[in-house]
This record gives C-alpha cells, structure tokens and sequence, in this order.
C-alpha cells in the first residue's frame, strides 16, 4: 500500500523530488498501516488466552 501511494504522489501529483516523496508517503500513509496491523494483533489475543481447547474462543 506504501509503495502504490508513492506512485500516486510521483504520478498524479507531481512530486519529484525523492526526499519529499517518501517523507510525505510516509506521513499520510504509515498511521492507517499501522492501525490495521494493532487491530489484527488486538483480534488474536482472545484466541491465544482460551485455553488448549480448540474452537473454545467462539462460545
């Protein structure tokens, strides 16, 4: 997702210096990156702290 966004700063906008690019690349997209990757990390704690009996998280 990061590198398609740096297409779309390079390409559609106009951004040509490399140093601008990848610091606003960054700066619009890492945030929504990074709340996906804690939302699905958040998701597997309740599986890891049920027990040794699978398919117990969904009762």
């Amino acid at each position: 997702m990061l590198i398609s966004h740096y297409w779309h700063l390079a390409i559609e906008e106009g951004v040509t210096n490399q140093m601008e690019l990848v610091m606003r690349g960054a700066a619009e997209r890492l945030a929504p990156i990074r709340m996906t990757a804690l939302t699905t990390g958040l998701a597997l704690v309740p599986p890891m702290l049920t027990g040794e009996i699978p398919g117990q998280e969904i009762e």
